[in-house]
């Protein structure tokens, strides 16, 4: 279930590590779910340039999995994941 997908800011622990400069881009929050219940929240974000770059295709994903996009594309290599766990409240 897409949360949210839209043009946002960076949040600042994603500039900070991947040092996007606080440049526009586009911010997506999922939340996948098995067996009826929640199990796993997901934010991406791409910089303006990534859209760009891609024909805005990011920018039309709608309720479409990002995986599709992603590695439909020969151009696209995945990198390092950063995960946290988070807890309600």
């Amino acid at each position: 279930k897409v949360l949210e997908h839209s043009w946002q800011k960076p949040r600042p622990s994603e500039n900070k590590i991947l040092r996007f400069g606080g440049a526009w881009g586009i911010g997506r929050e999922v939340v996948m779910s098995g067996v009826g219940k929640p199990w796993l929240y997901g934010r991406t974000f791409f910089p303006e340039s990534v859209v760009k770059a891609h024909g805005n295709n990011f920018l039309f994903l709608g309720t479409r999995p990002l995986g599709e996009l992603l590695f439909s594309n020969p151009q696209v290599s995945r990198s390092e994941f950063k995960i946290a766990r988070l807890v309600s409240g």
